[in-house]
């Protein structure tokens, strides 16, 4: 299944909540990922929350996809995730990413450090 992806733009200035409508993230959106999130950053938008509630399987694209991200906003922004199920967070474990990026149990504790 083919995952589309849907972005909610908070009314924060620099803040955007990305929301998944299918359970995968991976290679099959990730062309559309990498350009709209290009797009926001070049929109001014600098911290990005990924609201994985419905991601049951990422792949090597979507890590690579949030490496990306990470490495775009650098100092100047944050990245994070919430509602990581056990799986995800299995996968990105062993890639080491969570030493990366936070992840929190809920979408309103990341917005508490992120949406500042």
């Amino acid at each position: 299944m083919t995952s589309q992806i849907h972005y909610e733009v908070l009314q924060s200035a620099h803040t955007v909540v990305v929301t998944f409508d299918g359970d995968t993230f991976d290679a099959s959106n990730i062309k559309q990922f990498r350009q709209d999130v290009h797009d926001l950053y070049q929109n001014g938008k600098r911290n990005f929350i990924f609201d994985f509630a419905k991601i049951n399987f990422i792949d090597s694209s979507a890590i690579g996809g949030l490496l990306y991200i990470l490495k775009a906003v650098g100092n100047e922004g944050t990245v994070a995730l919430c509602h990581v199920n056990t799986n995800v967070r299995y996968i990105l474990t062993i890639v080491n990413l969570i030493k990366l990026i936070p992840i929190y149990d809920n979408l309103e504790d990341a917005l508490e450090v992120v949406d500042i």
